[in-house]
């Protein structure tokens, strides 16, 4: 999906990996695993995971200030109606962005962040001591945890 130049690219990335639903499902009914680890954009894995009764951990590769952005746009309706340059509430640095995501990618995210959370668990790359404030952020305001040494922290 990172290697999508445009929106329409992407579109039909996702159509494509959709397409893969009823293979995997099939084949998870056949040989179920203890634990479902899937991308965030196959959230359907929820439905397939709990059908099985495994847990179900979800990957989200964006980086962890996209995520927490994401949140924060996603939470506060004025933002998303607001087409003028706006500053993210809630960050612990002051972000200001020149103008909104457009409306159907917002819902289309939106919609993933909340099969996202009703997975067991979140899955994200190694996290540098730069970010630690990002982490904070996050921990409050989704109520996740960490475990990492001193410079990395993985969530």
């Amino acid at each position: 999906m990172s290697a999508a130049n445009d929106a329409e690219s992407a579109r039909k990335f996702y159509r494509a990996s959709m397409l893969l639903h009823v293979a995997i499902t099939s084949f998870l009914e056949q040989h179920p695993p203890d634990c479902a680890i899937a991308d965030f954009i196959q959230s359907w894995v929820h439905d397939v995971a709990s059908n099985l009764r495994i847990d179900r951990l979800a990957f989200n590769d964006f980086p962890l200030f996209t995520v927490a952005a994401m949140e924060s746009v996603i939470s506060n309706p004025a933002l998303v109606s607001d087409a003028s340059p706006f500053v993210i509430s809630d960050f612990p640095h002051r972000i200001t962005l020149c103008s909104r995501p457009p409306k159907g990618v917002t819902s289309f995210l939106e919609r993933l962040l909340k099969t996202e959370m009703k997975m067991r668990g979140l899955m994200m790359h190694l996290v540098r001591a730069e970010d630690w404030g990002w982490c904070v952020w996050l921990e409050q305001r989704c109520d996740l945890g960490y475990d990492g040494g001193e410079d990395d922290q993985q969530w």
